[in-house]
């Protein structure tokens, strides 16, 4: 994203656009939680876990892969900001 700055004229007509329909996405997925709201408070636990530890793995993988690649990619003298 911050490689490839477009001015706002040029994309403001397609943002418009994606937020006015953005409501939309989210019917989908109230009705199906309100359609399996009994398996949800059954499973709720295992959901939960399921949740974090997901989300505790892709961040130690994420972490692990920006180290490995950090150690390969060759250092430069200069330091650019």
């Amino acid at each position: 994203m911050l490689c490839c700055k477009l001015p706002t004229r040029i994309v403001h007509p397609a943002c418009t656009q994606l937020i006015k329909y953005l409501p939309l996405l989210f019917i989908a997925a109230g009705v199906g939680v309100l359609g399996y709201l009994d398996e949800i408070q059954t499973d709720f636990a295992a959901i939960t876990s399921a949740l974090l530890l997901g989300t505790l793995l892709s961040t130690a993988i994420t972490l692990c892969m920006g180290l490995i690649i950090q150690r390969y990619l060759p250092k430069s003298d200069k330091q650019e900001s």
